[in-house]
């Protein structure tokens, strides 16, 4: 349900002068026992301002251990944060008054043979460029390096407000060298994150109740479907991959009109060459959403698996499937 969550803790002056009379070796011993008892977890200071407070990082499937989180893991969760606080401050008030900055609900969905996974993600480069307001992302710069980096087995969509990323979790934790869990092999990871200008924007509902910006209103079953099923659909969409010749075939004996057939073949053709962004833009925005929706209708996903690669399947189940979540 959730990966990482970001918290924003107010100081009162008493904490203030409490962490300024600490050592920075006494700041680094903290540190040391908050990543050895509260794995996952990580914080920053902010106090030369006219109001202090500090970050809290936390992974909450390292710091409860266990990936399997609900809306009932929600006291757990807060029990351990307060322990936190009383690690760092020796007292957990502040909690109350907490803001969330960040929450990144995920999906992992696991799917065995790696070359299928190669396979999704290179479909998915079909995506379109820009969903709703979201716009897609095909590759990062190294924060260190400075280096322009491909995304190749990722589909990143996004704004200031939140953003939807797809990734293959094995090959992500490979390149940044990290070790892999076992709950985190041979999956792909569908993941939603909101970010604190999503989060503020409802200032009208947290003038109300200050419930509205922090950890407990998200860590709800009800919002975990709201936002996993707010933008995915558009982008990723549903149906079974298949090959030209066996989509033609399932095209054909439909009960569609001779035209209508002609017309989804060719839709098909042309994704298949140019990607989803070609019909869009050369259809009206009512007959591109029926094309999909008649693709829909005889299970077939809009992004075909190349005819000519013969190392990939003539079909393949499509792990976004409307019970996905």
């Amino acid at each position: 349900m959730i990966h990482t969550i970001d918290l924003l803790i107010y100081l009162d002056m008493e904490d203030v002068r409490l962490i300024r009379k600490k050592s920075v070796y006494e700041i680094k011993e903290i540190r040391r026992d908050i990543s050895t008892s509260f794995g996952g977890t990580s914080f920053r200071f902010y106090i030369n301002n006219d109001n202090p407070y500090f970050t809290l990082r936390i992974n909450v499937i390292e710091l409860i251990k266990t990936p399997i989180i609900t809306e009932a893991s929600y006291p757990m969760v807060e029990n351990k944060i307060r322990d936190i606080l009383i690690t760092i401050l020796g007292h957990d008030r502040n909690f109350d008054t907490h803001i969330l900055l960040r929450i990144d609900y995920r999906k992992d969905i696991v799917v065995p043979d790696e070359k299928l996974r190669e396979l999704y993600f290179a479909l998915m480069t079909r995506s379109r460029s820009q969903v709703r307001k979201k716009v897609k992302k095909t590759e990062h710069v190294h924060k260190e390096t400075g280096e322009i980096i491909n995304y190749e087995r990722g589909i990143y969509y996004g704004n200031k407000s939140s953003e939807a990323i797809i990734y293959d979790k094995e090959k992500e934790k490979e390149d940044k060298k990290y070790s892999l869990f076992e709950y985190e092999k041979e999956i792909i990871r569908f993941e939603w994150r909101l970010y604190r200008n999503y989060i503020l924007q409802k200032k009208r509902k947290i003038q109300k109740n200050p419930l509205f910006s922090q950890l407990k209103y998200y860590f709800t079953d009800y919002n975990y479907y709201h936002f996993m099923n707010k933008c995915f659909p558009e982008i990723l969409h549903k149906g079974t991959f298949y090959k030209p010749w066996v989509y033609k075939k399932i095209i054909n004996s439909s009960n569609f009109t001779k035209h209508t057939k002609k017309q989804l073949i060719q839709f098909l053709n042309k994704v298949n060459k140019y990607g989803l962004d070609y019909p869009k833009s050369n259809l009206s925005a009512p007959t591109f959403r029926l094309r999909l929706k008649q693709l829909e209708q005889l299970n077939i996903h809009p992004f075909p698996i190349p005819h000519d690669n013969k190392e990939y399947p003539s079909r393949f189940e499509n792990p976004f499937t409307p019970t996905f979540i």
